[in-house]
């Protein structure tokens, strides 16, 4: 399992538009805000690959700027069993 958090840069005006966008991805979802408008979200996806495919999709949503990773870590779960 590959989890991250990234902070979500955007267009104030599509802010709405944006959130829809992220509600309606698999395996995304909205922590928090920060002060200043950014969006706090967390990915999990099965591997690495698909975690840089889901940060590729968000960052083609129309009214994103950027898309920054601040925590990527790997869990295998076949080893915490």
């Amino acid at each position: 399992m590959a989890i991250s958090s990234a902070i979500i840069k955007f267009q104030p005006a599509k802010e709405d538009h944006v959130r829809q966008e992220l509600a309606a991805q698999a395996g995304v979802s909205i922590e928090a805000q920060a002060p200043n408008g950014d969006l706090v979200i967390a990915i999990e996806e099965p591997d690495l690959d698909q975690l840089e495919a889901a940060c590729l999709t968000i960052s083609k949503i129309p009214g994103v700027l950027s898309v920054d990773p601040s925590y990527v870590t790997i869990a295998d779960e076949a080893q915490d069993t």
